[in-house]
């Protein structure tokens, strides 16, 4: 399953859905001497139904979404090893729409509960949002034509309203905080 692992992690860091890393192309994803502007541009989607590379994304809308080192160091890695405009191998089973029953399989494989492969991009959603990025950029990056379903993962993880009031007490103790110090200053 070794091409199967580099489609599975790219999603994984990357958020794409299974059409838009299917087409994703070497000349979408920029490295840069300063890993900070590093990003995979998502402009296409395979259509699955039509088996042809669309022009546009299921929201419409191209959109960016910044490499992290680890998926700044698979794609480099990918890219040294490739001799395709494609960036990731062009699996048959995953061309004839199976690429969720093979990660079930896998799943089943190692005794862990079954998802589906979108589930990936569930994961990086939430692991987005549980590290603190602000829901309006992960619904940026992810591409959600919509806040409801940003909203869907926000409640999944707990942020709905779990501390949100939090912040005020330590915001009313820095301008207080702010006042003394000007003070002992003068």
């Amino acid at each position: 399953f070794p091409d199967w692992a580099e489609v599975y992690a790219v999603g994984f860091w990357s958020g794409l859905r299974s059409g838009e890393l299917y087409s994703l192309k070497w000349n979408n994803v920029v490295f840069d001497p300063d890993p900070k502007k590093c990003r995979v541009d998502v402009k296409t989607s395979y259509d699955w139904k039509t088996e042809r590379v669309i022009q546009m994304t299921k929201g419409k809308k191209d959109r960016v979404v910044p490499m992290n080192k680890e998926l700044i160091a698979l794609l480099k890695e990918l890219k040294l090893k490739s001799n395709s405009e494609f960036v990731l191998p062009r699996i048959q089973d995953w061309r004839n729409g199976k690429a969720a029953e093979v990660i079930r399989n896998m799943q089943e494989a190692v005794g862990v509960q079954k998802t589906k492969f979108h589930a990936i991009r569930g994961s990086f959603c939430t692991a987005l949002l549980l590290a603190g990025v602000a829901p309006i950029i992960v619904q940026k990056i992810m591409g959600h034509s919509s806040f409801k379903t940003t909203q869907y993962y926000i409640s999944i993880v707990g942020m709905d309203l779990a501390g949100a009031t939090d912040v005020l007490g330590r915001a009313i103790h820095s301008i207080d905080d702010a006042r003394k110090k000007k003070t002992s200053d003068q």
